[in-house]
């Protein structure tokens, strides 16, 4: 799973199909920041940010090693989480399916 930024249509159909607000701006970054998801494990993924930094997000733990989850968790995850999320959906991985 590997992807830079979401298009436009892709955008609307994968924040409906994970249930996250469009109008939350850790959404809106999760869908605009270049970012590039690789899978490397079951629920294990490693997200290359804009910011040149790499994160590692488990969506078991629902945990992400960037500093605003760290520091904040915020309630629907930081954009890292959402971004992993959001590209499931837009390839119609389901859980459990990796």
């Amino acid at each position: 799973m590997s992807t830079t930024t979401p298009h436009r249509r892709d955008r609307t159909d994968a924040v409906r199909a994970v249930g996250l607000d469009p109008t939350d701006p850790r959404t809106d970054r999760a869908l605009t920041e270049q970012m590039t998801v690789r899978a490397c494990g079951r629920f294990a993924y490693e997200v290359y940010a804009e910011s040149g930094n790499t994160y590692f997000v488990h969506l078991g733990a629902e945990a992400c090693t960037c500093p605003d989850w760290r520091q904040r968790h915020p309630e629907d995850g930081c954009k890292h989480l959402r971004r992993v999320r959001l590209e499931r959906a837009r390839l119609g991985v389901e859980a459990g399916d990796e």
